[in-house]
């Protein structure tokens, strides 16, 4: 069975292509990198994540993210805060309007589920 790629197992390739061996990144001193608690595979990294990061290797200009020239990168595909894994998932944009809209004529609110 061929490994499923996902956004932790990117950020870990992306923490071995940096400092080359498993020891390395265990030991990895870049604490300040957005990535660092991701290091060791484990975790539940938010695409906003690696988002900051192509923003902080790109020099915070968001249109360099955006045209990034590097596709071999582990990030790449996930560099517009978007997993390309769950394109066409859920509703779309016109029937979350839709339903937002009708909430709200009713004069109904954003509800949360609450465990009696």
């Amino acid at each position: 069975m061929k490994n499923k790629k996902t956004p932790l197992r990117s950020i870990r390739k992306m923490c071995l292509d940096c400092q080359e061996t498993t020891t390395d990144v265990k030991n990895c001193m870049h604490t300040d990198c957005v990535l660092w608690q991701f290091r060791m595979g484990k975790g539940r990294p938010r695409l906003k994540d690696i988002r900051k990061y192509c923003l902080w290797c790109m020099l915070e200009d968001k249109n360099e993210v955006k045209l990034c020239p590097v596709t071999e990168c582990p990030l790449f595909p996930y560099r517009m805060s978007k997993n390309p894994a769950r394109k066409g998932i859920g509703a779309t944009k016109e029937v979350m309007s839709k339903l937002r809209g009708s909430r709200a004529s009713k004069g109904l609110k954003k509800t949360t589920q609450s465990h009696s």
